[in-house]
């Protein structure tokens, strides 16, 4: 891989998500290894935790590995560029309708099929309003502004606990009127937060990307995460990153000096 990386030169303005659905950054010099991409190391957050403990300690030892929701805006970071995602910041976008999302025909505390997608809490005048939006990304309504306000501070939730293997929030907003401050998490969000200043004039915004502990502190724990990781489904996982020819599906590393590997790791390793 590092043969290649030093190959190849592009210029990273000239990127966008349209063309860079997965991305990997190899810092040589910082030993850190950033990258973002694949269904499941993006939404699946317990399995990505155990993938990069064994990217860490197998393959990559010494070196940091981080997964970047961001994707090319954590690269330019890094990279000390500037972001590639510049927001589009004309004339209002089409927004989607807040009756759909929150409204009397909404998708707001939809419990019933088992997939939580996103969690929205308001704070105003010391009380606090918790729901839940069915199958959709948080961010995607952020730039309603405070029209999101009014359609929420009606009764839902009184506590949440998501988990973070398989189906569970995979980001969340919270709305604290009393403090002017917007807090938002996400797996997945390349749109930079001046994207959302625009539509939260005057407030905080607190943009702590996938760091969904944090976000969980936050709302004084009233959103909290069951750590629990299924190891059978995550190991599954594992195997399956060495097969990623889909035409031959030959493994990248041998057969036997994987499975080596991997039970070096896992006679070690704590969820």
């Amino acid at each position: 891989m590092k043969a290649f990386a030093d190959s190849t030169r592009f210029d990273l303005g000239g990127l966008n998500n349209v063309w860079s659905e997965t991305g990997i950054l190899m810092d040589a010099d910082g030993k850190q290894l950033l990258y973002f991409g694949s269904d499941d190391s993006t939404w699946e957050i317990g399995f990505r935790k155990v993938l990069d403990a064994f990217l860490e300690r197998s393959l990559w030892p010494g070196w940091n590995v981080r997964f970047c929701p961001r994707h090319l805006v954590d690269f330019a970071e890094a990279l000390g560029l500037e972001s590639p995602m510049t927001p589009w910041l004309g004339d209002a976008p089409d927004l989607y309708d807040l009756k759909y999302w929150i409204g009397s025909e909404s998708r707001l505390d939809s419990l019933n099929d088992g997939e939580i997608s996103s969690a929205i809490m308001v704070r105003k005048g010391g009380a606090h309003y918790l729901h839940t939006i069915d199958s959709m990304y948080v961010t995607d309504i952020l730039d309603h502004g405070e029209e999101l306000v009014a359609p929420l501070l009606k009764p839902g939730l009184d506590k949440l606990v998501s988990g973070i293997d398989g189906d569970g929030l995979c980001s969340s907003a919270l709305i604290d009127c009393d403090g002017r401050t917007l807090t938002y998490w996400y797996v997945d969000e390349d749109r930079p937060s001046e994207y959302f200043q625009r539509f939260w004039p005057g407030w905080e915004l607190v943009d702590i990307q996938d760091d969904y502990q944090a976000f969980s502190k936050a709302t004084d724990e009233i959103v909290a995460f069951d750590e629990s990781i299924d190891m059978e489904r995550a190991i599954a996982g594992i195997r399956a990153c060495n097969h990623i020819d889909v035409y031959d599906d030959k493994p990248t590393i041998p057969p036997e000096k994987f499975e080596s590997m991997l039970s070096s790791f896992l006679a070690g390793y704590q969820p």
